[in-house]
């Protein structure tokens, strides 16, 4: 009896799909790799949260330029180009980042660029999954495309925080671009990934045209409203995190920012890939109530921690209690992702599948840029505890929120 689920094996039984798996797979480990790296050598070159807020606000402003055209692209021109020529691109950026390191400035300049470059692949990518399944395939496709990111970022997380605690931050960045290099050479195995052909959409007219009606498609519908502002919502709660991550492990648990990575990130694995096999053993549970679920594990969490560590009880277990903390989170915010990316995958047809995601990809990066400078700011004035409780609040009503909405709009 095969250990993999038969209908996840007939999906990777096709060819295109595999090698998509694959691509996507190298490049969420170089892109773990090097936003680990990123953040946690601007916390250590200036010693506050306002330099994690830059280099975090470079991952993030870059997509509001040039993801709703990379999103175009992805649905007008061949996809496989598109994933090609942007992450040869990015090859050339991580090496440019390993003689960036001692200053925060050309640190930032670098992420902006490579950042440029991540929304043009992503898109691509997520309509080439779409392209080359059956729709009936689409849930169990989106949950090998999230175990994906899991498996690359959590083992380019975990690997990069042993080697950077270790070999210092250097030597990351050149296995990330190794892993890049590696992507490149099975691009070349995968086939033309035209989505369609139409003569006038290289044409200025013609693109503005696509966006517009990509627009009003999803203006009339509400719940892909609801899907793409919570996806935003959630992705700017995660960039809070990062933001005070490093300062909060550093300064409440006192773990310096080479050695914090080690001890957070197996457990946040660990919740990732619960909430997986949560997925799997409960395929029948509809979007809205997934979403409720994966809310009120991650807001109790938040709250819990914060008030036990207001409260000063439990000190000794501090550590412990961060750990559990990130799994239980972890857990919630898979559950809360694929759920979400699910809804909107059926209810967009397959001609603005790019377009749309780039437009969540948008809603991301904004949520990320008013996120992260307030996370700094309200460091300063209320301390990390007093964060962890208000966030947990604020969590907690969400989610109350969002289970009114899926009884009433019935998702």
């Amino acid at each position: 009896m095969s250990l993999i689920p038969s209908k996840y094996l007939t999906l990777l039984k096709n060819r295109n799909f595999f090698n998509l798996t694959l691509i996507n797979l190298f490049c969420q480990f170089s892109f773990a790799v090097l936003s680990l790296v990123l953040v946690s050598s601007s916390f250590d070159l200036t010693r506050n949260n306002f330099g994690v807020s830059a280099v975090i606000l470079s991952f993030a402003v870059p997509a509001i330029v040039t993801v709703i055209f990379a999103g175009l692209a992805a649905d007008i021109f061949d996809r496989k180009r598109i994933i090609t020529y942007s992450v040869a691109l990015m090859v050339l950026v991580t090496i440019g980042v390993v003689n960036a390191l001692s200053s925060i400035f050309w640190m930032v300049v670098f992420s902006a660029i490579y950042h440029l470059l991540i929304p043009i692949f992503l898109p691509a990518i997520s309509a080439s999954y779409v392209q080359v399944i059956r729709k009936n395939q689409l849930l169990v496709a989106n949950s090998i495309f999230t175990l994906t990111v899991i498996g690359g970022q959590g083992g380019g997380l975990m690997l990069g925080s042993i080697m950077q605690y270790y070999w210092g931050f250097k030597l990351p960045l050149l296995v990330s671009a190794a892993s890049l290099i590696i992507t490149l050479f099975i691009t070349r195995l995968l086939p033309r990934l035209l989505p369609r052909k139409s003569s006038n959409l290289m044409m200025v007219p013609g693109a503005v045209k696509e966006i517009i009606i990509a627009i009003l498609f999803v203006l009339h519908r509400k719940r892909i409203w609801f899907y793409l502002l919570f996806l935003g919502f959630i992705y700017g709660i995660f960039v809070f995190g990062a933001t005070i991550g490093p300062g909060f492990f550093d300064e409440i648990l006192g773990l310096p920012v080479r050695v914090s990575p080690v001890f957070v990130l197996p457990s946040v694995t660990l919740g990732l890939l619960t909430g997986m096999y949560f997925l799997y053993q409960n395929p029948s549970i509809n979007e809205g109530t997934l979403i409720v679920l994966g809310s009120l594990a991650a807001s109790l969490a938040t709250l819990a921690v914060g008030l036990i560590m207001g409260s000063g009880i439990f000190e000794e277990f501090w550590l412990v209690l961060a750990v559990i903390f990130a799994m239980v989170v972890s857990f919630g915010a898979v559950i809360v992702s694929i759920a979400a990316r699910t809804g909107l995958q059926k209810l967009v047809p397959h001609k603005y599948q790019g377009t749309v995601f780039a437009m969540m990809i948008i809603f991301s990066a904004i949520a990320a840029t008013i996120a992260s400078p307030s996370a700094a700011f309200l460091t300063v004035i209320l301390g990390y505890i007093n964060i962890l409780i208000l966030v947990g609040f604020l969590l907690l009503l969400v989610s109350l929120s969002i289970a009114l909405l899926s009884f009433k709009w019935r998702f």
